[in-house]
């Protein structure tokens, strides 16, 4: 945008003006060093309670009822669960559940059932809960990292 001063007032020199039109633009549209210096924002961390009680209840109500005949108890709860899948976004345990179980049954869970299951599995590992309820959908996941208490990821050392 090119201003131009036609008339100018007694006491307020031209410059004055372009200089006062540009330090508005600054502050209204953001432009300047400020804005891209701000970091890249970190993944969120399941440390941060990402699902719910009520949600986990459920997930249990559905691991016992559907996936305990295959996976028995304490199967998700393991060092080696911990270690494969500490560090990982959420979205990879959600799309596993979602996709290939139940195995005589894959991809016949609901959306909703997947999220419950991975809020069991979360309680399990003792991941602390939150207020809301994990998102039944894999993108809102894609930027929640998995942190286990107590897990050792690929290469961490204790």
């Amino acid at each position: 945008m090119i201003f131009r001063v036609q008339e100018s007032r007694p006491g307020l020199a031209p410059g004055f003006i372009g200089v006062s039109i540009l330090a508005w633009c600054v502050a209204a549209f953001g432009f300047g060093h400020r804005a891209s210096a701000q970091a890249p924002e970190q993944p969120r961390s399941t440390m941060t309670g990402v699902y719910s009680e009520a949600q986990a209840d459920h997930g249990e109500e559905t691991y016992m009822g559907v996936c305990v005949g295959c996976h028995p108890a304490g199967t998700y709860a393991g060092e080696a669960f911990k270690t494969s899948w500490t560090g990982r976004p959420l979205s990879d345990l959600y799309d596993t559940i979602k996709e290939k179980m139940p195995k005589n049954d894959p991809g016949s869970l609901s959306p909703e059932q997947a999220a419950q299951l991975v809020s069991y599995i979360l309680r399990i590992n003792k991941v602390p809960s939150g207020k809301t309820d994990l998102p039944a959908e894999v993108d809102p996941l894609k930027d929640i990292r998995i942190d286990i208490p107590g897990a050792r990821s690929k290469g961490q050392v204790q």
